[in-house]
């Protein structure tokens, strides 16, 4: 049972590259080194699979949001909407107004001018 206690030791830390430079001496020495490397590891995959869980959502409601505009010009195309005025009148105050207010005055600045013909206030 010893030899497979330093076995995986050894192995834990190889594999997380830890290296051989200090080795624990006895057997709770041991289970200490496993155990902080162990949770360092723990650490360090929780901490990037939250910034990657920010990240996708973050993706996610800017694509549910230029999807809703997409969905609002497609309506106003089949319902032939060819007023200018009354095309930026719709977007401004249906998909310019939902959303993230961060993901709002982007999308709109940038989905909405080139269909409808409206002027970004803040361009």
């Amino acid at each position: 049972m010893d030899r497979y206690f330093v076995s995986f030791a050894w192995a834990l830390t190889v594999l997380t590259g830890i290296g051989c430079e200090l080795l624990p001496t006895d057997y709770h020495e041991s289970l200490l080194f496993m155990g902080l490397i162990l949770g360092g590891v723990f650490a360090y995959a929780t901490i990037l699979g939250n910034v990657y869980a920010i990240i996708h959502s973050h993706g996610q409601e800017e694509r549910t949001f230029r999807k809703h505009v997409d969905n609002i010009l497609g309506y106003m195309d089949f319902r032939y909407v060819d007023n200018p005025e009354l095309r930026t009148r719709i977007i401004s105050t249906t998909a310019c107004g939902s959303g993230p207010a961060a993901i709002t005055r982007m999308a709109c600045c940038s989905s909405c001018r080139a269909r409808s013909g409206w002027k970004c206030s803040t361009a």
